[in-house]
This record gives structure tokens, sequence and C-alpha cells, in this order.
């Protein structure tokens, strides 16, 4: 909770705010014996300073390194994130499944309050190639909700599907699998939303469907994410037609 808010102050624009808390110049601002003042000051500081970054990674044992990532994701500028790349992928890749998905849900949260700047289409890009955590953790920071951005192409079917395992926490791979489906029709998508599951939220749901996805969905509904579902269902609705009544009504009287 400390570590959350403290990067989250950090993460406030600093032409809205520029109080600082007490920092104690004895402690650190990661590892151990890290000062939480420090660390919302310090990473505020050198959001911009590639270098400072790399060197406090350096001092870090690889379970302290999941707060330096999330300072990174969540603060630093995109310039210095790229620089950062290739050792945030490693540390993931490091990470125990407790330290990395509280890492994880932490960013999230802080991603979806859209308080944090926002990083690049390029930038997550590059990362879901590296590593599909990193291209994760940086997707939550982009500008996902506002944009019918260049981030459609970020994440393919498989690497969306993955992306599950991290419950909530995945809502860009399931924002992105919401709106290439629309797109593209493509069922490799439709296969993506399974592997979220009937519980899987943030995602975007559009339509109409065509008929073919509709019935693929109502036929075993239960895999699929309730939104996509109450779509597919409007959209048969809509794919429907019926006679007019009048000409149904003089039916009924021809014997």
């Amino acid at each position: 909770m400390a570590t959350d808010i403290a990067v989250i102050g950090a993460a406030i624009d600093p032409e809205t705010r520029r109080d600082l808390g007490p920092m104690n110049p004895n402690r650190s601002t990661f590892g151990p014996d890290i000062d939480y003042g420090r660390l919302a000051n310090d990473i505020r500081l050198n959001r911009s300073h590639a270098q400072w970054w790399l060197d406090q990674r350096d001092t870090l044992v690889a379970a302290d390194r999941a707060t330096w990532a999330y300072a990174l994701v969540a603060v630093a500028t995109p310039a210095v994130v790229a620089a950062c790349l290739s050792g945030l992928t490693n540390d993931l890749d490091a990470l125990d499944t407790d330290h990395l998905t509280a890492l994880m849900a932490s960013s999230s949260r802080l991603g979806l309050s859209q308080v944090s700047r926002r990083l690049t289409s390029d930038l997550v890009a590059a990362a879901a190639q590296a590593s599909l955590p990193a291209g994760l953790l940086i997707a939550h920071h982009a500008d996902l909700l506002h944009t019918s951005s260049n981030l459609l192409g970020a994440f393919t079917p498989e690497a969306a599907a993955q992306a599950a395992r991290f419950g909530a926490a995945a809502w860009p791979a399931l924002h992105i699998a919401g709106t290439s489906l629309f797109n593209t029709e493509s069922p490799d998508w439709l296969e993506v939303l399974e592997a979220h599951g009937p519980a899987a939220e943030a995602g975007v749901a559009q339509g109409p469907l065509p008929d073919e996805l509709c019935k693929r969905i109502l036929n075993n509904s239960a895999p699929y994410p309730l939104q996509w579902v109450l779509i597919a269902e409007a959209s048969r609705s809509q794919l429907n037609t019926e006679p007019p009544l009048l000409i149904a009504a003089s039916a009924w009287f021809d014997d």
C-alpha cells in the first residue's frame, strides 16, 4: 500500500502537484531500507534520467526490482522506459508468481486511473515482442482507452489469450481482442474472449456481429464474457427479419 501511494504521488503531473512529503536521507529509494518519501521524490525528479534508473536497478536483488519496475512504467519518460526495456523484461521473468501478480495488479489500477503519463504504442509493441508481462505492464500506461490507435497490432491472438492468466490486469489484451474481433470478424479473436472467460471485464464489446460469430457465441455462451453474449443476442435480433404483420395476418383468414 505504501509503495502504491508513493508511486501514484510521483505519477501525478508535476504541473498539477509539486509538494513533497517527509524524507529520511539516511535510507534508500528502493530495496530493504526503502524510504517511501524518497521513493516518491527521487523517481519524480529522475523521471528523465536513464542512467539513474539503470544504476538503481544494479543495486537491487531480483525481488526488490518489482518496485523498480512499477515505478519505471508508471513515472519514467518513454525514452527512459525504452532504455531500460531489456532489464525490465529480464526482471519480470525472474519474479515469482506472487510478486508478479501483485505488480500487475498495482500497475493495472494506476493505468486505468489515467493518472500516469501515457506511453507510446511503439513502446508497447516492442515490449510485447520481448515479453508478454512487459508488454502488458507497459500497455497499462498507454493511451489505449481514448484512441483507436495502432495498439491493435501490439498483441497477437495467441499472446492476448495467454494474458488471461493475469486476470483483471489483462484488460489491455482484452480491449485489443474486442476491438480486433469487431474490425476483422476473425474467429481467432473469438477464441481470445473464450480464454478470458465469462467473468472478464474492461474489454470492448461492439456490434453488430455477423451471424456466424453470433451462432458460435450463442450455441455455447458459458465460456464468453457476458457483455459479448449480450452483444451476440442483440446482433441476432437485428439480423432476424420477419414478414410484416399485415401480410402475415392475411394468411390467417385465407381458409
